[in-house]
């Protein structure tokens, strides 16, 4: 495994590639707001400009749960290229729609075919003003290179 494909392999990296940087909170595309590296703020958090060591801190606890619930939820054997696209899934989409998602239930029957084609069915988000299911670019981008790592260990 190269060097590139060992990046690819960390949740870390992958996560602060998907998601890019912000100093400033802003609302996400589904209208949550959002601050360091696709930090989710709960209500109580001040909307105040933070630092990237800040940015790192809040990520560490983030991947933290999502590491967690991924390997509590997932009962079989996968590779670490595996939990790192799966922990890049739960992180964004939440360790909620991981428990219960078919791309979970699949995984642990054992069918890693059927999981890895339940990434690309990720790829939507709720719109804050119409409520309707919107399909992303950008999410539908992220799942094929979650899927890609899933598969291949590599994008």
């Amino acid at each position: 495994m190269s060097a590139a494909d060992d990046a690819l392999c960390n949740p870390v990296g992958l996560v602060m590639d998907f998601e890019g940087w912000s100093a400033v909170p802003y609302r996400d595309i589904a209208g949550h707001w959002t601050i360091g590296y696709g930090h989710l703020m709960a209500d109580d958090e001040p909307r105040t400009e933070i630092t990237r060591e800040e940015g790192r801190a809040l990520l560490r606890a983030d991947l933290a749960a999502a590491t967690h619930a991924v390997r509590k939820l997932v009962t079989v054997h996968i590779s670490a290229c595996q939990e790192a696209a799966l922990v890049s899934f739960t992180f964004n989409e939440g360790i909620e729609a991981f428990t219960e998602s078919t791309l979970l239930r699949m995984l642990n029957k054992g069918n890693l075919r059927g999981a890895a084609k339940q990434f690309p069915r990720w790829n939507k988000y709720r719109d804050p003003e119409t409520h309707k299911l919107v399909v992303s670019k950008g999410l539908t981008k992220r799942r094929a290179k979650e899927r890609e790592i899933f598969v291949n260990g590599s994008a």
